[in-house]
C-alpha cells in the first residue's frame, strides 16, 4: 500500500496524509486518527528514501524494455545509452511486459528513477498511473502515444508506410505482399498498414487480406510470411516488411524459394537498423532517424523533469528512404 491508497481509502489529499507522518502541519485529531489506523492495518511503514529521492537527483534514467533480442530494441537501448553517457546519466533496463506489470508495480516505490523511457504504445496503464503518481517523469521514444499526459517522439507511421509503397510503386511494382505485427499494435501494426493501403488504394491497386501476413516482425516472422505470401500468390514482385529484420527473414524464404532478389522479387524494409546480412542484398529501407528521436525524448524528458507541465507534446520527425540493394526496377 502506498501513500496514494490510503489518501484514498481515507478520503483525503495525500498532502494530508503526508501532514500526519511528517507531523510538519496541524491536523484535527479525527483525520489523524484515522489516517494512523489505515496506516496500522496496512502494516505501512513511511519510506525516507523517497523523500530524498525528490530532494536529490540520482540520474538514473529507467527504460521499459518490451522484449530482448530485438534488434530495433536493442539499437534505441544503445543510442540512449550513449546520449545519456554524455548527459552524465546512466540506464537502467526494466523487461516490463503484460506478464510480469504488477511485480514491477511493486518495485518501482524501491528505485531511485529520475525519469523513465517507454518503447511501445501498449505499457500497462495502471503501471504509468503509478509512475505518475510517484512524480516521475516519463516519455515515449519512438512510439506513438495513445496517453496524453507525456510526451512522445516518432516518425509519422502511416505516412512512412505510404511512402514506402510509393517507393515501391515507382518502381513499376503493383504485385506488392505486406509483412506486419498484429493491427493491435498501434504504430508498428495499424498505422504503416493504414498508410500502406492508402498508398495502393490511391493508385487503384488492390490488395485483399491474404496479401498481407499480420503475424510479427521477428526474422522468423518475415521467412514465414514470405513462405506463405509466395506460395498463395507466386506473382507477388515485391515485399514490403513493417521491420529490417522481418525484411531479411523475407529475403533468407525468398532465397530458399528459388527466387533471385533483387530480379525477380524487390524487399523494403522498415527502420534502417541492421544494413547487412549474409548472402543476402544490402537493404533498401524506411529510415527512422534513431539519433534525433533519442535525443528529442531525453530533452523533453530532463522538461518534464524540471517541472515543465506544459512541455507535452508528440513530436513528429522526418522519415527518408535509405536506397540500397534489396529494390529493383520492375523490367515490363
Amino acid at each position: 500500500m502506498t501513500i496514494y491508497d490510503i489518501a484514498k481509502q481515507c478520503g483525503v489529499s495525500t498532502a494530508t496524509v503526508s501532514r500526519v507522518i511528517s507531523n510538519s502541519a496541524p491536523v484535527s485529531s479525527e483525520v489523524r486518527d484515522m489516517v494512523l489506523t489505515v496506516m496500522e492495518h496496512a502494516n505501512y511503514a513511511p519510506q525516507p528514501r523517497r523523500r530524498k529521492r525528490q530532494e536529490q537527483k540520482s540520474g538514473l534514467i529507467g527504460v521499459f524494455l518490451p522484449e530482448f533480442g530485438h534488434s530495433y530494441f536493442d539499437r534505441v537501448v544503445r543510442e540512449l545509452h550513449e546520449q545519456l553517457l554524455l548527459r552524465g546519466k546512466s540506464l537502467l533496463l526494466l523487461p516490463v511486459n503484460e506478464q510480469n506489470a504488477d511485480l514491477w508495480a511493486q518495485r518501482m516505490d524501491r528505485l531511485p528513477l529520475e525519469g523513465v523511457v517507454l518503447l511501445q504504445e501498449n505499457t500497462p496503464e495502471h503501471l504509468i498511473e503509478l509512475l505518475q503518481k510517484q512524480n516521475i517523469p516519463l516519455v515515449m521514444c519512438g512510439a506513438l502515444s495513445l496517453n496524453k499526459t507525456f510526451s512522445s517522439v516518432h516518425v509519422d507511421d502511416i505516412v512512412a508506410s505510404y511512402d514506402g509503397v510509393k517507393f515501391l510503386l515507382r518502381l513499376g511494382h503493383r504485385k506488392i505482399g505486406l509483412i506486419s505485427d498484429s493491427p493491435r499494435d498501434i504504430s508498428s501494426g495499424f498505422q504503416r498498414l493504414t498508410g500502406s493501403g492508402k498508398a495502393l488504394s490511391d493508385e487503384g491497386v488492390p490488395c485483399p487480406d491474404d496479401w498481407k501476413v499480420c503475424n510479427g516482425c521477428t526474422y522468423q516472422d518475415g521467412y514465414d510470411a514470405a513462405r506463405l505470401l509466395l506460395s498463395w500468390h507466386p506473382e507477388i514482385t515485391a515485399l514490403f516488411a513493417f521491420s529490417d529484420v522481418a525484411a531479411f527473414g523475407a529475403m533468407a524464404a525468398a532465397k530458399d524459394m528459388g527466387r533471385r532478389l533483387p530480379d525477380e522479387l524487390s524487399v523494403l524494409g522498415f527502420d534502417d537498423i541492421v544494413t547487412e546480412h549474409d548472402g543476402l542484398p544490402k537493404l533498401t529501407c524506411v529510415h527512422q532517424p534513431m539519433e534525433q528521436i533519442v535525443a528529442k525524448s531525453l530533452e523533453l524528458l530532463a522538461q518534464a523533469a524540471a517541472g515543465d507541465v506544459g512541455s507535452v507534446s508528440s513530436v513528429i520527425l522526418p522519415h527518408t528512404i535509405t536506397e540500397r540493394d534489396s529494390c529493383h526496377r520492375l523490367q515490363l
